[in-house]
């Protein structure tokens, strides 16, 4: 078999590729410039091209059996219309260009957080109401992504599952992502927001990738999550795996939003965060979700967020290391 993936640069897509390699499948990637940090020692092949390049997209699946299809959500406020353009042209093209191609098959892996949240004890679920999406154009993106291809599907133009992960941490993670984010601040607040969200590993979600592809059912969807935490368990992890004493001290909602805390954020990212409203509200809400029904149907389990969080912040000393050497 013969697949090509999307997203190859990212912690999903990086994972991903190692596990189809692993289990013998031919994997081609979409990519321009050099080889990313993510693909370093996989056996792929690399297309030059753009996924917003009809042309390329055509050319990228010639000889193709199955695609695997990752959109990324970015905290980056001056990559937001960027992100919208390869989330929703780049689906578009790449659903134009498996009709054309006579490829049916499709994994496409989405989020969680286009749907509803709840509580520890109801958590959001598949059956959930469409969520807000915090005024971040990129997950507004991803949420009109995926019904796109459920369109495509219920005409019968592809056959697709789509996968929707919580917040993904892991290896070959790079800078603007959340899961990069939230550790990026987390190592150096003295404070912790007052809401939660549910963390999932990278590795997680490729394995569960292959698993849609196989046992997956065509037109539904699955959130892969792992456990739903508080701000503050996620800030004590970290400070704890770096040595540090965690936070003591709740960030309040005015301090979200205006104070000190957004200020922290941004000081402590490369580029402009998203704005403090959008972070605020994220900050300050509950996002828990059950992943039942792909442990169920996929037969998959998960690690613990520490060892999520552990593998996570490994990579990040490791890929800021390699970054300071040239």
């Amino acid at each position: 078999m013969k697949a090509l993936v999307t997203g190859a640069e990212g912690t999903i897509g990086g994972n991903l590729v190692r596990i189809l390699a692993g289990k013998g499948v031919s994997v081609r990637v979409l990519g321009e410039g050099v080889n990313p940090p993510a693909l370093k020692g996989v056996p792929v092949e690399i297309v030059q091209g753009n996924i917003l390049s009809l042309e390329d997209v055509l050319s990228a699946l010639r000889g193709i059996h199955c695609v695997f299809h990752s959109l990324q959500i970015t905290c980056e406020q001056e990559l937001q219309k960027e992100s919208c353009l390869l989330n929703l042209e780049g689906t578009k093209n790449l659903l134009i260009g498996m009709s054309r191609s006579g490829i049916s098959r499709l994994v496409h892996i989405s989020s969680a957080f286009t749907f509803e949240s709840g509580t520890l004890k109801e958590p959001g679920d598949e059956c959930s109401s469409p969520a807000s999406s915090f005024g971040l154009a990129s997950l507004d993106s991803i949420r009109r992504a995926a019904e796109l291809v459920r369109r495509y599907t219920d005409e019968g133009n592809v056959q697709a599952t789509i996968l929707a992960p919580t917040l993904v941490c892991g290896k070959y993670d790079s800078p603007g992502s959340p899961g990069w984010f939230l550790l990026d601040v987390a190592s150096t607040s003295k404070r912790y927001p007052p809401g939660g969200i549910n963390l999932i590993g990278a590795k997680e979600v490729a394995f569960a990738a292959v698993e849609a592809y196989e046992k997956g059912k065509t037109g539904e969807t699955y959130i892969i999550a792992g456990e739903n935490l508080s701000y503050r368990e996620i800030f004590s992890i970290i400070a704890r795996t770096k040595g540090k004493e965690p936070p003591s001290k709740e960030a309040s909602h005015g301090i979200l939003a205006f104070g000190s805390f957004y200020h922290l954020l941004a000081s402590r990212f490369m580029r402009k965060p998203a704005l403090s409203r959008q972070i605020a509200a994220i900050a300050a809400s509950d996002l828990f979700y059950s992943g039942t029904k792909a442990m169920r149907e996929f037969g998959i389990s998960t690690r613990s967020a520490v060892e999520i969080i552990n593998e996570a912040i490994e990579w990040m000393e490791e890929f800021n290391a390699a970054s300071n050497a040239y």
